[in-house]
């Protein structure tokens, strides 16, 4: 028996040294190790473990230590032959697949015999996880390449995750800019979208914008693996509280090998969506090669090379159904609606306080009101061409987009202690994406053309100082622009219409519509165009791993300078917005008013604009250092560490000083000028995370594990870039129009005033002594091997994150009958939005997983989730996230989070039927393969909310109960056209807020089957050359994807469910079918 001490592992290198591409990654490498012992259970020291790579056929060699013990240096995901030889003993080979960022633990049992008596072990490396108390999923190259995911997105494998939730488009309520690249909205654990973290060989793959989107999105064909990290990630991991992607591109290896590939899909082969009357043009091509191998062949290769490109080209109809006002409504003439409409000019006191208004005889509005401009700006409007007063627009306009997207990557083998890579990659995304209506309504937030291009670069070093040391350098660079342009930026139409100050002669940046929101109406132009962003990411990382005794340690840190340039990203033609407030009656307003008829009267309830002039340069840098220490004490294994991070200029500095902050009472500070932070901020930013956990082997095929850990996150420059859009640094104009003062109102007409003063605008703020958000995870499991090759694990996990951002009205006026600037708190400005750390988030789950490696030709691999998420508000990302409905009582938005999704069932399969044969026979009977992803889960949650304005602050409330119940209906009584009793709500009160909770209501359901099938033909018994024909359908069963129904009460069509799916992100689709050819060679 070896005797038990602490003296340092004994490595010894032999051959070469192995490390190719992804092991010079920092947290992406992989290790194996484990205890070499004899059939007695007795340790055996000084046993030489060779490990050779399939790939590149390079071999490294280490020994045991004194206890028996090894681990390798770091290694690159793929498949190896570990050979275990000792003096007296039979030698033992044995075959191990190393997943990225995975360190498996391979025990061997030597048997008493003669060197040239070598001993294959056929079966598996053992599954289980035994080192590490994270919980996350890995996904093969094969599950990678052949799952059937729609539109060849690697993020759809987030969504096969246990705890992970994707967050349709339609919850974030904009389409972001930059997800043309890969959209990646997915929430991991009940924490935010923007909170996860992405990892392209190791170094960040996020962008600055708004957090929800990637740098770039790598073809399915050059990824190696996937690994998603979860649950309480050790110390190496940071930037964001939600999950950590790290994704491997491909390297060479000591073949040539490759492919050539065309992806083709066509509406012809569609399934016709449940709301299109007739089935909308969709013509999707993807294609593309990959090429690897040795730069020179030989025996013994130093330099290997991998090259990919894929493009695509994609055409597709859009289906949007939309309100606009009828012909008569042109005229004035609503009796077609069932809403009453009141004369504003009719208002008098009410016998019991307040106000009250008299009926326009046979709801047709005089004539007299009618105002030119409004008249102009119902006049942009299409007609209807469907039946009704609501939803009567039917809309098919055509969304393209052109990619392309490449990576190139050169490993090299310096000495037998130094290799390196580096890699290239480069894409561009154009896309141009109509709005709701025919311009130049258009409609919408984004409409217009968006180029997109995207740039990477990797260079990497390892470096071995001594057996036990290894050293690994990195540097990274990231570039994305994202440019702009409106789809109404051709004319000045504002001026045409007779808006003074939305369009300045001679700049078409402010050419086009103004932004213009009507109540249960289609909106008329767009907000979010033009826009020129780019952003430049440094990054430098540091890793240094000591293996000492039963410790093995892990010590570094990285640096990234991040460069945010932005010119107009705000309201340049300004926003106006009509509700119902002066067409209502405000003694009874439920069932009255219409948006049109405000409209109409050219009286906005709200108007603003904000205009930069120029660029905004905003600049930080994020620092971190760690150490981490996995010690082992027999079968218990800890994880403990230690992450510090500082972000130095949080949330941004601008170059030139050009941010101002609201400074209470009277007015704004420069940032940068008198004592004030030049970010604005004086909190602290340096922050310590401490992460422990343990995973303890009850025995050979069970793991008991748990763990906690502190995450810390920095929001992303959109929710932060405020300081920088206010006066006098920018143009601004904002009023608020007083409800129950109709002569008074500022009327669509006067347009906007352009001007840098401070009094009377809209503000955005930033609380000077905000602290960053942080998440504590924790989460506690046992995982089960069952045979050869199947887990099973049930888990506890939950989160809690606290100062998140959240956003205050600080000067929201009260409810009231005076004037509004009087019921503010700062009367000379209007609203002012401060972002602050107000907000948190509860999730608590139970996780239950099943996988099966590859036996018998399956793979499978399903997850379920029991969960429950509450939080104030489910984004950060501004202007998505409201503001608080009441600044006063904040707790009253507390509630359901967006994407709280209680049941949650995924499962994925690949399966090889058992089809053999051989001759000419082999082509139809062989060569067969079947896979899928089977996707259920229980409602979103939704608001409901009034479509009244019964508070005169220029800002409706969510409704209240009328009745008895929660206003949910049995699932019988469900229809589209009544999915909960809208009977049960009502509007509130005068100058009441409404009383109805957020997300108290769900929508249906999604049940979703992806399917393929492939056929392969080899050229040659035993080449690796094939060609292959896929067949895949998405949503095989055609099962309608309904999204939640219109959830405002005194809207048109409230109740009702209008629309299925969210087709231009590829996701809860009607049946569309996929066909593609692949060459192997």
């Amino acid at each position: 028996m070896a005797r038990d001490g602490g003296a340092p592992w004994l490595t010894v290198v032999s051959a070469v040294l192995f490390l190719s591409g992804a092991a010079a990654q920092i947290v992406d490498v992989a290790r194996i190790s484990g205890v070499i012992q004899d059939s007695s259970g007795a340790r055996i020291p000084s046993a030489k473990i060779s490990v050779r790579s399939q790939a590149t056929e390079w071999t490294l060699s280490v020994v045991t230590s004194n206890e028996g013990v090894y681990v390798t240096p770091p290694l690159a995901p793929g498949y190896y032959e570990l050979k275990v030889e000792a003096k007296g003993f039979s030698p033992l080979i044995r075959q191990v697949h190393v997943e990225v960022a995975q360190h498996p633990s391979v025990d061997v049992v030597l048997n008493l015999g003669a060197a040239n008596e070598t001993i294959e072990v056929k079966g598996a490396a053992p599954l289980l996880e035994r080192e590490s108390s994270t919980l996350s999923n890995e996904r093969s190259e094969r599950d990678v390449r052949d799952l059937p995911l729609n539109g060849r997105n690697f993020a759809g494998l987030m969504g096969l995750t246990a705890g992970v939730m994707n967050v349709h488009t339609q919850l974030t309520g904009i389409l972001p800019l930059a997800a043309e690249r890969g959209e990646s909205s997915y929430s991991v654990n009940g924490l935010r979208a923007e909170e996860n973290h992405f990892l392209i060989d190791g170094i960040s793959n996020n962008e600055n914008f708004v957090g929800l989107s990637m740098v770039l999105l790598p073809p399915i064909d050059a990824v190696q693996e996937f690994r998603m990290e979860t649950s309480a990630a050790d110390a190496r991991y940071g930037h964001g509280g939600g999950g950590t992607v790290n994704l491997v591109i491909k390297a060479g290896t000591s073949r040539y090998h490759g492919d050539v590939f065309e992806f083709f899909r066509n509406s012809s082969l569609d399934a016709r969506n449940f709301f299109d009357q007739s089935k909308p043009a969709f013509r999707l091509n993807q294609f593309g090669a990959t090429f690897g191998g040795p730069m020179r062949p030989g025996k013994d290769p130093r330099s290997f090379f991998f090259a990919d490109y894929e493009g695509a080209r994609t055409n597709q109809a859009l289906t949007y159904i939309s309100t606009v006002p009828t012909g008569a409504m042109h005229q004035g003439d609503f009796s077609g609606a069932p809403q009453r409409i009141y004369d504003p000019a009719s208002q008098a006191l009410a016998p019991g306080g307040g106000f009250t208004r008299s009926p326009f005889p046979g709801n047709i509005l005089s004539s007299a009101l009618i105002d030119l401009v409004g008249s102009r700006l119902l006049g942009v409007y299409p007609l209807p061409n469907l039946p009704g007063i609501a939803n009567n627009y039917l809309y098919q306009p055509s969304r393209t987009l052109t990619s392309d997207e490449g990576d190139v990557r050169l490993d090299h083998r310096f000495s037998q202690g130094d290799t390196g890579f580096l890699r290239f990659s480069q894409a561009r995304a154009d896309v141009f994406q109509p709005g709701p209506l025919p311009a130049p309504a258009a409609g919408g937030t984004i409409a217009g053309q968006i180029s997109q291009p995207a740039r990477q670069a990797v260079l990497s070093e390892t470096h071995l100082f001594a057996p036990t040391t290894v050293n690994i350098a990195r540097f990274g660079w990231s570039r994305v622009e994202i440019l702009g342009t409106d789809i109404t930026q051709d004319q000045p139409y504002a001026e045409q219409i007779g808006i003074p100050g939305s369009n300045i002669p001679g700049d078409p940046r402010t050419y086009g519509l103004p932004y213009v929101l009507v109540t249960g109406a289609a909106t008329l132009g767009a907000t979010a165009l033009p826009a020129t962003v780019i952003t430049n990411n440094y990054q430098f990382d540091e890793n240094l791993s000591l293996v000492r005794g039963r410790h093995m340690i892990q010590i570094g840190g990285d640096l990234i300078r991040r460069q945010y340039n932005v010119l107009q990203t705000a309201i340049p033609r300004g926003m106006m917005r009509f509700s119902t407030d002066y067409s209502s009656n405000p003694s009874a307003s439920a069932g009255t008013g219409l948006g049109f008829t405000d409209l109409l009267m050219g009286r906005p309830i709200q108007g603003s604009l904000l205009f930069v002039d120029g660029t905004r340069g905003l600049r930080r840098s994020d620092v971190s250092a760690y150490i981490q220490e996995d010690y082992k004490i027999n079968k218990l294994t800890l994880n403990l560490g230690v992450r510090y991070e500082n972000y130095f200029g949080y949330p941004w500095k601008e170059t030139h000083n050009r941010q101002y902050n609201f400074a209470p009472p009277s007015g704004v500070v420069q940032v940068g000028a008198n004592g004030t932070p030049r970010s604005g901020l004086a909190g602290r930013n340096a922050n310590l995370m401490p992460r422990a956990g343990f995973a303890w082997r009850v025995h050979s095929k069970m793991v008991l594990r748990a763990a906690y850990g502190i995450f810390y996150s920095a929001p992303q420059i959109i929710q932060l870039s405020g300081l920088a859009s206010n006066p006098p640094g920018l143009i601004s104009v904002s009023y608020t129009n007083d409800q129950f003062n109709f002569p008074g109102a500022t009327p669509a007409s006067a347009g906007f005033a352009r001007s840098r003063a401070v009094a009377g605008s809209a503000l955005n703020a930033l609380d000077p002594d905000s602290r960053l958000p942080y998440t504590q995870q924790w989460n506690a499991g046992i995982q089960r091997q069952l045979g050869s090759a199947t887990l099973v694990s049930a888990a506890y996990v939950g989160t809690a994150a606290t100062h998140l951002q959240g956003v205050i009205n600080v000067n929201q006026p009260t409810p009231g009958m005076t004037p509004i600037s009087t019921r503010r708190p700062y009367p000379v400005f209007q609203d002012i939005r401060e972002i602050a750390d107000v907000e948190t988030s509860r999730y608590h789950a139970l996780q239950l997983t099943a996988e099966q490696r590859l036996a018998n030709g399956l793979t499978f691999n399903a997850s379920y989730t029991w969960s429950h998420t509450l939080d104030y508000a489910s984004t950060g990302v501004v202007p998505a996230v409201p503001a608080f409905m009441n600044t006063y009582n904040r707790r009253l938005d507390y509630g359901n989070a967006d994407f709280d999704v209680r049941h949650r069932l995924v499962a994925s399969a690949t399966y090889v039927p058992p089809f053999k044969s051989s001759g000419y026979r082999r082509h139809v009977v062989s060569g067969w393969q079947l896979n899928g992803i089977l996707s259920v889960y229980t409602g979103l949650p939704f608001t409901v909310q009034s479509a009244t304005n019964s508070l005169n602050i220029a800002s409706n409330s969510r409704a209240s109960y009328a009745g008895t119940g929660d206003g949910s209906l049995p699932e019988s009584a469900r229809t589209l056209q009544r999915w909960f009793n809208t009977a049960e709500f009502s509007a509130p009160a005068p100058l009441q807020f409404g009383n109805v909770g957020r997300n108290t209501l769900a929508g249906p359901g999604t049940k979703q089957l992806d399917f393929s099938v492939f056929k392969s033909f080899v050229f040659q018994e035993g080449s690796a050359r094939s060609l292959q024909f896929r067949a895949e359908a998405f949503n095989l069963t055609n099962t309608p994807q309904f999204n939640n129904p219109v959830a405002t009460i005194g809207a048109p069509g409230a109740g009702a469910i209008t629309s299925a799916g969210s087709p231009n992100t590829f996701q809860r689709v009607s049946r569309e079918v996929q066909l593609a050819l692949k060459l192997y060679f």
